[in-house]
């Protein structure tokens, strides 16, 4: 089986991934946080609008580019921002909140792409 490398496991990642599944392909997926989501890692409490100094450390699970910070919502509805073949859970948000897109995602993530 070939190797495909897929720098970011947000949601054009996650898709890519999937996609390159039923190609018959094996999708590795690098990402600079320790979760899935890209920008739509959420922060700690502990991170939330904190610049890194060296002193000031994030935690293990942020992603170290990331701005978003609890409760932050997208600007697209969910109707604009969801999976064709993966709708949005019962009770989403109009527009989700950071925690919400991240679930999403982690969920796509675990019906597509486990082994």
């Amino acid at each position: 089986m070939i190797d495909v490398a897929i720098i970011g496991a947000g949601s054009a990642g996650l898709v890519a991934a999937r996609h390159l599944i039923s190609a018959g392909l094996r999708p590795v997926l690098f990402e600079a946080a320790k979760t899935i989501g890209g920008a739509w890692t959420p922060m700690s409490s502990s991170a939330v609008l904190q610049t890194p100094s060296p002193g000031n450390k994030q935690n293990d699970d942020d992603h170290p580019a990331s701005k978003m910070w609890s409760g932050m919502r997208t600007n697209l509805s969910k109707y604009t921002c969801q999976f064709t073949d993966f709708p949005w859970p019962e009770g989403t948000s109009t527009f989700p909140t950071v925690e919400e897109m991240h679930d999403y995602l982690q969920s796509y993530s675990d019906t597509f792409l486990q082994d």
